[in-house]
């Protein structure tokens, strides 16, 4: 019963999923249009209109008045971006359906390498935009621009390994990646599902929309790719013994980090006379990703599952260094920008990356000698 429950859920959860995709692709296909033909369908922006309202979505303020000039200027290289960009998630969808893949391996592994092709196009057509814009003229400035190059350097980089593990046979690092890499791949709608609902707020700007969006976006990405992988993985003994937990070092990372979070917190509070919804937000997104990771990690040592325990304190101990290396990463912008952005930027990286780099730990303790019974 509890296997044909899953299974529902799985599918479940894929089909909408799925859904979500197909309906947003069509908008990403032809978003950039308009700026080579004023009579293009304009899918986004009447979909955006129809839930927040024409000031909001298309006003003084909004990404479509704000960026024109930056569009206009780089429309090629970001209609390759969008229009190559609806095309991987859809190819991506099918690629992470378990019956196709096991019914048609040659044409997953020839789309698999399709895909590795439009991202790297989708990618450095975003690159090729960041280079040209700088992060003035980038919305949100220098908080969003370098959250971006994040995505795009970490989407290129998931790509290549995956199909570099492939190769060697390691499956599951190869399907670990692959996750990952599909959930920097969603950036772009999950962002605009988010306008939808942040967009709702009385009198928000669509900009404050959007650097709100952002934030959470860095506490969903890369934690909801730890969620799945965790999800889809049946091991029962470990495949490569070597890797273990430093309990002792996890601690003292937690004491330094819970003093560095206090003194993060009243610094910001002396910097910006009191806390704003930047910040609240901000701690209450870290409170519930810590709650989170160590009710799992706990529930994996109550029913003694030593690989998810492992896994877990990986993930805790990558989110106990969050505040290690944003406090110098903080100080350091200050001197250079006002200590408000230099927060926002600091908030919109810092977490992902080092959520990232205790994925990327995970899938080093993921690697195997031996290949048995592989899909």
């Amino acid at each position: 019963m509890k296997v044909l429950q899953n299974k529902c859920g799985n599918g479940l959860a894929f089909a909408i999923l799925t859904i979500f995709v197909l309906v947003y692709a069509p908008m990403s296909f032809e978003y950039f249009f308009k700026y080579f033909n004023d009579n293009s369908p304009q899918l986004w922006n009447h979909f955006f209109k129809f839930f927040v309202g024409e000031k909001h979505a298309l006003g003084y303020g909004s990404v479509d008045f704000s960026q024109h000039t930056a569009y206009v200027s780089s429309r090629v290289s970001m209609l390759i971006h969008t229009m190559g960009g609806g095309i991987v998630i859809l190819i991506s969808c099918l690629q992470f359906y378990r019956t196709f893949r096991l019914r048609h391996p040659k044409v997953h592994r020839v789309l698999g390498y399709i895909q590795v092709f439009l991202v790297t196009a989708t990618m450095f057509g975003a690159i090729s935009y960041l280079i040209k814009t700088g992060p003035t003229n980038t919305y949100n400035g220098l908080a969003f621009y370098l959250q971006l190059w994040l995505l795009a350097i970490g989407t290129l980089l998931s790509s290549y390994l995956a199909i570099f593990a492939i190769i060697k046979k390691q499956v599951l690092i190869h399907q670990t990646l692959m996750i990952f890499n599909f959930s920097l791949l969603l950036s772009a709608p999950v962002l605009r599902l988010e306008w939808l609902f942040i967009g709702q707020i009385p009198n928000i700007t669509q900009e404050t929309s959007n650097l709100f969006s952002a934030l959470i976006y860095g506490y969903l990405a890369v934690p909801c790719a730890i969620l799945i992988s965790r999800h889809i993985d049946f091991r029962y003994k470990f495949l490569n013994p070597t890797v273990r937990s430093n309990s002792n070092l996890a601690k003292i990372i937690g004491k330094f980090s819970l003093l560095t979070s206090i003194l993060i917190i009243a610094l910001y509070y002396r910097e910006q006379n009191g806390f704003d919804a930047f910040f609240i937000v901000t701690i209450v997104l870290s409170l519930l990703t810590y709650l989170i990771f160590n009710i799992l990690r706990l529930k994996a040592k109550k029913i003694d599952n030593e690989i998810a325990w492992l896994e877990w304190e990986i993930h805790c101990l990558s989110f106990k260094v969050i505040p290690l290396i944003a406090l110098p990463s903080w100080l350091l912008l200050s001197n250079l920008i006002s200590s408000e952005v230099a927060f926002h930027a600091v908030s919109l990286t810092i977490p992902a990356l080092c959520f990232a780099l205790g994925y990327f730990t995970m899938i080093w303790s993921r690697r195997v000698f031996i290949i048995k019974n592989s899909e």
